[in-house]
């Protein structure tokens, strides 16, 4: 007969052996929307006439309605490039900090209580400070230090707002490009 510890354990193994699944299907899922999103505005660059209408466009002033949708078509592509750049980013910073967390907890155990809850969150400024200035790590050095508990916890609560923004971003990923390709339709519906 299976114990209540051994029924745990069972459901964590179960728990990460599944969340390891979500995440590189995550992964999986953005590269292959980013790979199509890249592929469909070259397809949509390279059809007939397009430099042209982008060029007589922006030399004058009025625009047709169908220019109008291909630019739209354009721009909403661009931004799904944008989203699917930024959740890549985000991914791999959240994987680069997760990784130091294991270490910490495995170096400090002791002092580390993990059933506390993060409750850190930020937006585009947080990715773009984390991205662009080095994240401070916290050495073996500073275990002894009274701020080590606060700085793991602004750790963690950083790693939380990453997985949340590359969910978010992904999504906005997929969404842009699908404005993208139902406005590109609508231009060549209205060209024919």
């Amino acid at each position: 007969m299976e114990t209540a510890e051994d029924k745990t354990k069972r459901y964590e193994e179960r728990h990460r052996f599944w969340t390891d699944k979500a995440f590189s299907q995550l992964s999986m899922s953005i590269e292959v929307m980013f790979a199509l999103t890249v592929g469909v505005l070259g397809f949509i660059l390279s059809s007939d006439k397009i430099s042209y209408k982008f060029c007589s466009c922006s030399c004058h002033c009025a625009c047709n309605l169908t220019t109008l949708i291909l630019l739209v078509s354009v721009a909403t592509i661009v931004f799904s490039i944008f989203f699917g750049l930024l959740s890549m980013i985000s991914r791999n910073l959240d994987l680069r900090l997760t990784r130091h967390i294991t270490y910490l907890r495995k170096k400090n155990h002791a002092n580390i209580n993990s059933e506390e809850k993060d409750s850190i969150h930020f937006g585009w400024f947080g990715l773009l400070k984390i991205f662009f200035c080095d994240y401070k790590s916290i050495g073996s050095q500073e275990y002894a230090n009274p701020r080590f508990m606060e700085r793991f916890k602004e750790l963690r609560g950083t790693t939380k707002c990453l997985g949340n923004l590359t969910w978010r971003y992904s999504k906005y990923q997929i969404v842009f490009l699908f404005l993208g390709i139902v406005f590109y339709v609508f231009y060549r519906v209205a060209n024919t």
